[in-house]
């Protein structure tokens, strides 16, 4: 595979990795275990599974959680190293980006911080330069070519030491790529965004969030528009482009306002661009029924 085509190392891979369906691989996986997937958004489908798998059959064993700050807040750790709270801990770790640590697992269903992500799950380049040991197992969620790139399959492959540790993943059946949004779709209008920034201020009202006042807080539709276009109109989470108008009720590719601390409100200095599914994540994860339509609160 080394030094090969990505088509080429796909097709090795292929050829000789056996593949087990989605459901029976996680009758064999562990929270020892490591998923890699081609794109992040299939990971984001596969991390609520294995969420749910951990919390029916390993409830008491604790979670990894990876610090990997996205670009929308990784000026705040512009140093390297710097003691970081481990969440649901008065502990710091010092945190290098990449820096594994185990925590609770009420932890992560009750949300993690900005700067933290479960670790049971990342894309090839991620886990570069990490070996896992037998007799824990790789399972390689094998989706499309389009996501193997940058040799991505012998990237992939060779975290582990024994072939008999590799495990080829067929995708759930129900996941697809990213939609490519059509012109309308991609096209910001000025009065949706005015109207869900109303929802917003109304919402945080409700919820008793601090109130501050002066131009630089308050969101505007042009702060928005402006967060629109310096993101390229994609998640600045997973980076899917975004449906700016013209989608169906709640899909996940929706473009959604998130708020970097959850205890104070929609202001210009505690949002980012992300699409609604990686909006959801950073609250809760959801049961594998991806999108219910329960109002889409997190819009």
């Amino acid at each position: 595979m080394w030094c090969k085509p990505d088509s080429t190392q796909l097709r090795v891979f292929r050829d000789h990795t056996p593949a087990e369906s989605f459901e029976q691989a996680f009758q064999r996986a562990t929270p020892e275990d490591m998923w890699i997937c081609s794109t992040n958004a299939l990971g984001g489908r596969v991390q609520t599974s294995l969420l749910w798998h951990h919390k029916a059959n390993y409830p008491r064993l604790p979670a990894k959680i990876r610090f990997d700050p996205d670009d929308s807040i990784a000026h705040r750790y512009k140093k390297q190293g710097q003691p970081v709270a481990i969440p649901g801990s008065r502990e710091k770790v010092d945190a290098y980006k990449g820096t594994i640590v185990q925590v609770p697992l009420r932890i992560v269903e009750k949300g993690l911080p900005l700067e933290w992500k479960y670790a049971g799950w990342g894309t090839a380049h991620r886990f570069q330069g990490k070996t896992l040991a037998p007799p824990s197992k790789i399972f390689i969620v094998d989706h499309s070519l389009s996501g193997w790139v940058s040799n991505a399959v012998y990237t992939a492959v060779s975290r582990v030491r024994r072939l008999n540790q590799i495990v080829r993943v067929l995708p759930p059946g129900d996941v697809k790529g990213p939609l490519t949004p059509t012109a309308q779709q991609a096209t910001p209008s000025r009065a949706l965004i005015e109207a869900r920034l109303k929802r917003y201020v109304i919402e945080d009202r409700q919820k008793g969030r601090p109130k501050y006042t002066g131009a630089h807080h308050k969101l505007t539709v042009d702060h928005v528009l402006g967060m629109i276009q310096k993101a390229d109109k994609k998640c600045t989470a997973c980076g899917d482009e975004l449906l700016l108008q013209g989608y169906t009720r709640c899909h996940g590719q929706t473009f959604s306002i998130d708020r970097l601390d959850d205890s104070q409100g929609h202001y210009k200095w505690n949002v980012r661009l992300t699409c609604l599914s990686c909006n959801r994540r950073h609250k809760r994860f959801e049961p594998a029924d991806d999108f219910p339509d329960d109002g889409c609160q997190f819009w």
